[in-house]
């Protein structure tokens, strides 16, 4: 069973930790190799430094579906000495939010923007979730954020990966449905159909990337022109 804790106590948790983050799909996308999943857990296992604290937000754990709350399940089994610690707003915090038994601790946070995760479209500042990880990394500088793919708030928090200079490494894995958790992508679908939106994040030639990049096809299926504003305001960002 897993502990409330407080975002002050956190804080002084974390300080000379390893911490560690993970994005990828939800259950709109869902991964549709086991053996791609698979095989990235045991890479993850085998990279996350002992003393480790890995933040979760709350992506639903269901054993039938391959998304990255189950992702989380199984790098939990391999490395049990990891905690969990799972970020979630307060307005979930109910009887029927099922916690999932690889967390370890819960963090409940307050955010009056209907938007509870990613950047604020007027200004680009952090909101909820990602506000909460912004501010923990100002304690402790992260050791690194897995990028297992995702969706629009993946590369709105990207940019402020960039911005705050976290390594990260970037793993190509192929989703089941097109955004919708019911139409599937057919076989012949490009690559970048078969990766989404996060698919940009293969182009950028970027030396904050590790040189641990884990591509599962070869990228002759590039569009090296397809680089969204998100990822734009990377770019003015450094030239001021």
């Amino acid at each position: 069973m897993s502990n409330i804790i407080e975002f002050k106590d956190l804080k002084k948790n974390v300080k000379n930790k390893n911490v560690y983050m993970l994005f990828g799909f939800n259950n709109n996308n869902q991964y549709i190799s086991s053996t791609e999943v698979n095989n990235t857990v045991k890479t993850l296992a085998k990279t996350i430094k002992k003393n480790a604290i890995l933040l979760y937000f709350g992506e639903l754990y269901d054993s039938e579906k391959m998304n990255l709350g189950f992702v989380y399940n199984e790098l939990k089994r391999k490395r049990e000495d990891i905690d969990i610690i799972m970020v979630e707003n307060m307005s979930l915090n109910n009887e029927l939010l099922q916690v999932p038994e690889f967390v370890n601790y819960q963090l409940w946070y307050t955010e009056k923007n209907k938007k509870t995760r990613g950047t604020n479209s007027n200004n680009s500042k952090p909101l909820g979730a990602t506000k909460v990880w912004y501010n923990l990394n100002k304690i402790q500088q992260f050791e690194h954020i897995f990028i297992l793919n995702g969706d629009k708030v993946t590369l709105e928090e990207f940019t402020l990966l960039k911005e705050l200079n976290i390594p990260y490494t970037y793993f190509l894995l192929k989703r089941k449905f097109n955004d919708d958790g019911k139409t599937l992508l057919k076989k012949n679908a490009s690559l970048s159909e078969k990766i989404g939106l996060s698919y940009v994040i293969s182009t950028l030639n970027d030396e904050t990337q590790t040189d641990e990049k884990q591509v599962t096809e070869n990228n002759q299926d590039k569009m090296t022109n397809l680089l969204p504003e998100i990822c734009d305001k990377v770019v003015e960002k450094k030239k001021k």
